[in-house]
């Protein structure tokens, strides 16, 4: 489906394979999650994953902004390894 919209070029955008190698994470017991996602221990804040409009608790807006824009600059450049999410 992404194929067919025109602003997709296939020549910068990261392959599939390229995608998964960096999501998903694996639960240990005593909770521990490691692997290559934004959920790992470490990777995120938790407060990254939520947002409250009446509160204004969370902060996935701005983390949203964040991991667009650098995923734009490294599409726009050519730079296909900095078009990963950074770990925070």
């Amino acid at each position: 489906m992404l194929q067919n919209d025109p602003a997709y070029d296939s020549a910068t955008f990261p392959t599939l394979d390229d995608i998964k190698a960096h999501e998903g994470v694996d639960w240990y017991e005593g909770g521990s999650f490691l692997g290559p996602g934004p959920d790992s221990d470490a990777s995120s804040d938790f407060s990254e994953h939520y947002y409250n409009p009446r509160t204004g608790e969370g902060m996935s807006p701005s983390s949203v902004r964040q991991d667009c824009q650098a995923l734009t600059n490294a599409l726009f450049s050519g730079d296909l390894e900095g078009a990963r999410i950074p770990v925070r």
